[in-house]
């Protein structure tokens, strides 16, 4: 009679424990997903990013006209996965040697993309002083690609030769842009005079540094807005400012 008893008390105190351990996952089942660390936006099929964009991410190079860094032999690993000639990694007439680059991240993180910056100046005076973007997907695939050059005596010539870059804004700005390519003359300087910029998306644009023609832009707004403003509108690169307007090729 013990014993019966003992049975019956040894098997309720299992089921309790059944319980219990059913509760507590239950309970687990019941919280929400942890978050991952892949943004959805820049997440491939698999789920994550192609490691040479996560490389170009994490290094940049300079002065590396032979492109021997990390962060352009990425660039090269790129062209061949996709099939495709480094000239559109690349563009053609900087193939000598981009001296530059870095790569970054912009947008928010549900709707970001992978930006490449890269600049050249040329070796020869006159030449060009040239920022160029390129989009990438989180595949590495070339989506778009923009370029903005001025001539590389106001970088390298003048006493106080002028900055020339592109800034990438922490959150797109009131008129929506998210990338701004500047030049900042020598001190004292103006964006004025005998000077241009030209700005290649898709065509060639020129713009003239005069004051006296008649729908030249003055010097100030450059100065306050940038040589071009540019934003990321439907996986392509969108100029906010200033507006194209075309020119006959050279």
């Amino acid at each position: 009679m013990r014993r019966r008893q003992l049975l019956t008390s040894l098997a309720f105190a299992g089921a309790l424990v059944g319980l219990a351990v059913w509760a507590i996952l239950a309970g687990r089942r019941q919280e929400p997903p942890a978050p991952t660390d892949v943004d959805e936006s820049l997440a491939e099929a698999d789920g994550h990013m192609d490691p040479a964009v996560e490389l170009l991410l994490r290094e940049s190079a300079k002065d590396d006209v032979e492109h021997e860094s990390p962060f352009f032999k990425a660039l090269i690993a790129l062209a061949e996965k996709h099939g495709l000639s480094r000239k559109e990694y690349f563009p053609g007439r900087w193939l000598d040697g981009p001296e530059d680059g870095y790569a970054t991240r912009v947008g928010t993180s549900r709707n970001a993309h992978v930006v490449v910056v890269l600049r050249y100046a040329e070796k020869i005076i006159p030449g060009r002083d040239t920022q160029h973007l390129l989009l990438l997907n989180a595949g590495g695939k070339v989506l778009d690609r923009l370029s903005c050059d001025i001539n590389n005596r106001l970088t390298t010539c003048l006493a106080d030769p002028g900055r020339y870059f592109a800034e990438v804004t922490d959150s797109p700005q009131q008129d929506g842009a998210q990338l701004v390519i500047r030049y900042v003359p020598e001190k004292g300087g103006s964006i004025a005079g005998n000077w241009s910029h030209e700005i290649t998306h898709g065509a060639t644009y020129s713009f003239h540094w005069g004051q006296a023609g008649r729908g030249h832009i003055r010097s100030d707004e450059w100065e306050e807005k940038g040589l071009c403003r540019v934003a990321i509108r439907d996986d392509k690169f969108a100029v906010i400012f200033p507006s194209l307007v075309p020119v006959p090729q050279r």
